[in-house]
């Protein structure tokens, strides 16, 4: 399983010289086995994706803040594409996804309504997707605590496991639960949002901290934890300060065009 960090920044794109080591792409995760390709949401790093047309792709989406969509129709070989492409998401079914898509990129807010210019996307419900993903290949999906919602998700390919938790607020009582999902992962993509002394004036923002990734990373037995959905204000710098208290052989700082295979 190749495993490509498009996007990891959260809430907002960024640029500037404070931004170049870590990258100021919104959350896109590109996942390629020897039989399909997997896209976890469509931030503004989505835009950098190489569309496969030798394999069949799926794109899913953990929740619809416009960090996690706005970079959908920003994609040249996604246009390109005349291949049927499956979009799904265990938080609503494919009509609802489908609407609000095209309301987010169509009539106020998108000049062209660009869902309907992609006919070859193919919405479908989550409850079908292990159908059609290939042999070997199973999702499953969890309730991450969000406001408006966000699923999680637990991707096997083979005898490799990959979890995707972006925008959760790590509860107590949702820690059993994630605990089990996650356990003995490969690899688990972890929204760090915040530290712990930030999270202290952010309930209820819908995020975790590092420290929080950590001891899950520790508590879940995992084999990596990688460290995403960087804060917009957390500078290279920052970043490089939290890697040198925190980083460890488990636990990593993703960065925008990190590649590694698991």
């Amino acid at each position: 399983m190749d495993v490509t960090f498009f996007g990891v920044r959260g809430s907002t794109p960024v640029s500037g010289k404070d931004y170049v080591e870590f990258g100021g792409s919104t959350t896109s995760l590109d996942i390629i086995t020897p039989q399909c390709q997997i896209i976890f949401d469509t931030g503004s790093g989505f835009r950098n994706i190489k569309i496969r047309d030798d394999l069949p792709v799926f794109i899913i989406y953990s929740h619809f803040h416009h960090d996690h969509i706005q970079g959908l129709a920003f994609n040249p070989s996604l246009f390109a594409s005349r291949q049927d492409i499956y979009v799904c998401s265990a938080l609503t079914d494919k009509a609802d996804l489908r609407d609000k898509l095209q309301g987010y990129f169509s009539g106020s807010y998108f000049p062209v309504d660009a869902i309907s210019a992609l006919s070859h996307l193919e919405f479908i419900d989550f409850a079908m997707l292990n159908a059609l993903l290939p042999a070997g290949h199973m999702m499953a999906s969890i309730p991450l605590y969000h406001p408006g919602g966000a699923s999680g998700y637990r991707l096997t390919a083979g005898d490799r496991t990959l979890c995707f938790f972006q925008d959760h607020e790590y509860e107590p009582a949702s820690q059993v639960a994630l605990h089990e999902f996650a356990s003995y992962a490969d690899l688990v993509v972890w929204d760090g949002m915040f530290t712990d002394a930030e999270l202290q004036s952010k309930k209820g923002w819908g995020h975790s901290s590092v420290e929080q990734g950590i001891q899950f990373a520790a508590e879940t037995v995992c084999k990596r934890l990688a460290i995403a959905h960087h804060a917009p204000t957390r500078t290279d710098t920052d970043i490089r300060t939290l890697q040198a208290k925190y980083e460890n052989e488990i636990v990593f700082f993703a960065r925008e065009d990190m590649a590694l295979s698991i």
